[in-house]
């Protein structure tokens, strides 16, 4: 159980006929269970007011249950927010060599409220995170993946002895010679 007053924003819209009819089960459970003030779904969102929305949050939940290129999850890493995400290998990743998130166990609701409470009772922790989400986005822009890109492109352009020999350099990698490999 989350310990602190908090409103889970649900930002955005469904997309698909099973994602409706999955957002009027959630309304009607919200509804029983008395929780119209504490979740708030918006339904989609232009940039102008996601913006303001991501600006708001606290913390970013991530609580999919596949890997996928999460747009909203590249968005929440620009606006510095800290994120907790699902168990995830992509995003396991990004908690082990970035830093820029916590994961939480798949499924697991006492799992997310633990980290949901542990996030929003430390402000060193969600200044850590904030910080190395922006740091993350920064350095993985399309302007420097682009970059990258071309790099890798012309090393693979390079003829393979200049690729894999330096002139005097011992040690040299040589691939028609299997001795150097």
């Amino acid at each position: 159980m989350v310990t602190r007053d908090a409103v889970l924003v649900m930002a955005g819209g469904p997309q698909t006929e099973a994602h409706e009819a999955y957002l009027h089960a959630l309304s009607a459970e919200i509804e029983s269970r008395g929780l119209q003030e504490q979740v708030v779904i918006t339904g989609y969102l232009p940039d102008e007011l996601a913006a303001g929305a991501m600006r708001a949050a606290d913390v970013m939940l991530c609580p999919q249950e596949a890997g996928t290129g999460s747009y909203t999850l590249q968005v929440a890493l620009g606006y510095a927010r800290p994120i907790i995400a699902s168990d995830l290998p992509c995003f396991i990743f990004l908690e082990e060599a970035a830093g820029c998130l916590l994961t939480f166990a798949g499924g697991d609701a006492q799992d997310l409220a633990a980290k949901i409470n542990c996030v929003l009772g430390d402000d060193a922790l969600r200044q850590r995170l904030s910080d190395r989400a922006l740091a993350y986005a920064g350095e993985h822009t399309w302007a420097k993946v682009a970059e990258r890109t071309v790099q890798i492109y012309e090393e693979l352009a390079q003829p393979c002895s200049t690729r894999y020999l330096s002139e005097g350099s011992p040690g040299s990698l040589d691939p028609w010679n299997p001795g150097s490999l």
